[in-house]
Formats: C-alpha cells, structure tokens, sequence
C-alpha cells in the first residue's frame, strides 16, 4: 500500500473520529407520561431536542407512522405537533423520534382526549300506576366530574283533546344513582331520558319507554303480587308482619280491658241473677255474667249489703 493511500485513509478516519466527537443530540425538555387535551380543544406536542448536526424528527402513534385522518399533524421543522381541533380519536400513545445520522434520541406521552359523559348504562325504568322508579349506572365520566344529571320524561301519546303535553325536565344530583317520579297517570305509555352532564356539556340520552299499571281490583293486586317474584322486598313482608301482630296484640289488651271495667262495676244483684239465684228477668249487666260463668271465668266476690 503506497503511502499516498494510507494518509488518506488516516485523514478520514481522523475526520470520521472528530465529527462523532463534535456530535451530540440531548433532550432540552421531556414530554409529560400523559397529556390531557378537551374535545375540540386545540393542542401543541413540542419535541424538545437538539443535537448537531441538527437532527431530523418523526412522530409516531401507537408505534405507527401519523395518519392521515389524524388532526394532530407536523407543522414545522423543529419537531412541533399541532391539532387545532382534538378528536376523540385522536387519543393514543405518541412517540418523537430525533435522528441526526449519528446520534438518536425520543420523547413519548400518552394523550387523553376529554369529552362530555357517555351514555349512561344499566338505565331501567320500573313503573306502577302513579309513580316510576328510574335507575342508572355511569360508566364513563368523559374525565371530568359529573355536574348533575339531567331526567325528562312525557306521555308518548297526547290527549283525545288535542292539549299537547310538555316534557318534564328534572335535574338529579351527582352521587344520586336512583330517582323517583311521581304524579304519574295510569295506564298511560311515557318515554324516559335520562343524561349526565360535565364542565364540557350534555352527553348523549338513554331513552326508554314504559306503560304505567292500569287500577287493579283487590283480588287482582294480591294475585299478581303473589305471580310476581321480587314485586316487595323481604323487609316489605316483615313489615307487614309485625303490623299484623302488633294489631292482634293490641286487639288483646282492648278487650281485655273491657272486661276488667265491666267486673269492676257490676252489681251484687246483678251477680246473683248471673249465678241463677233469682228467677226474675236478667239485666243486660247479669247477661254478661251469665255468660262468663258458663265459659268457666273466675267471679270477683263482691260484699253482701247488710
């Protein structure tokens, strides 16, 4: 190898060795582990990093190349990330990689796109004849607090005159999972909606239609709520129960104390004549006596006049 090869050879790798000693690329500033942007909100990603030479940058969502259909899109040369309007789609893991041919550097942040609250789950509406009990679960919040929940409610068909019927809108608050509607007409067909609203707005309603219960004969409400599992709760059965002892016992003591009084006040002639002593017509107080003597109850002896 001639000696003209060699210097060359040297002069390169003497260069190659200066310009990796010149290179660099460092992260200025990191990106949060997440980054929450509202709906239709508008939102920069800034890619923090420089190096030299100066580096080339590239974003990546969920380990892919930016779509298309993305609002987020690449705006200048030094690596910025900007949407003037996030959509829920939007949402997902974003990563910036920096690369200078030498040196390779990246920045990642998962972002969070708030919305409204989702449709409420589990809605059920449970009528009688004149009230409706409405539940609900939330299922998603759409990152902010709930508010207040917004409940409305008509009759589906309106009435033979012709007056049209206004829905009624009742706000429900927060920690509130269950509500009772009252003043309801029998027999009548009503749409519920239900919706829960958060510092970005209304959500989408969860409607449901119910026909209240027509008025029932005696017989009937007994029968169907005997054919009705689960129409009244076990705690609804004992209550009743305990009123129907309650009412036994106190039936008890009333007459108990009415016998009591009519001893107290009976006459001696009276006794006589209830133990068959005179032969005469009996007073209705001697009638009384007649009667416990036969049945086996204990006579009080009362004292004889001189």
């Amino acid at each position: 190898m001639s000696g003209v090869k060699v210097l060359r050879i040297y002069m390169w790798s003497f260069l190659i060795s200066f310009v990796l000693s010149k290179a660099s690329i460092r992260i200025l500033q990191p990106l949060p582990p997440v980054t929450e942007g509202d709906l239709g909100s508008r939102l920069t990603l800034n890619c923090n990093i420089s190096g030299h030479p100066v580096p080339h940058f590239s974003w990546y969502k969920d380990g892919h190349e930016l779509a298309k259909n993305l609002t987020l899109k690449v705006e200048s040369n030094d690596g910025r990330l900007y949407s003037s309007g996030l959509r829920l789609g939007d949402a997902g893991s974003y990563t910036c990689v920096a690369d200078n041919h030498y040196k390779l550097q990246q920045l990642s942040t998962r972002l969070i796109v708030k919305t409204p609250p989702g449709l409420l789950m589990n809605v059920t509406v449970v009528p009688s004849m004149v009230v409706a009990t409405v539940r609900w679960h939330v299922a998603d919040d759409g990152g902010y607090p709930i508010l207040y929940f917004t409940l409305l409610y008509m009759p589906v068909s309106h009435p033979v005159n012709g007056t049209r019927e206004f829905p009624l809108s009742i706000k429900v608050s927060p920690i509130v999972r269950k509500f009772l509607v009252y003043h309801l007409k029998p027999g009548t067909q009503y749409i519920f909606q239900i919706w829960a609203s958060n510092k970005l707005g209304p959500g989408r309603p969860t409607s449901v239609k119910v026909t209240t219960a027509r008025p029932l004969d005696t017989p009937d409400v007994v029968e169907k709520m005997i054919a009705q599992d689960g129409y009244f709760s076990s705690t609804l059965w004992m209550v009743a129960a305990y009123m129907v002892a309650a009412s036994f016992i106190f039936l008890s003591c009333f007459t108990c104390v009415l016998i009591y009084r009519s001893r107290k006040h009976v006459k001696p002639a009276e006794v006589e004549l209830a133990r068959g002593n005179a032969p005469g017509s009996m007073t209705p107080g001697a009638m009384v006596w007649s009667y416990l003597l036969k049945e086996g109850a204990p006579i009080i002896s009362l004292p004889q006049g001189p």
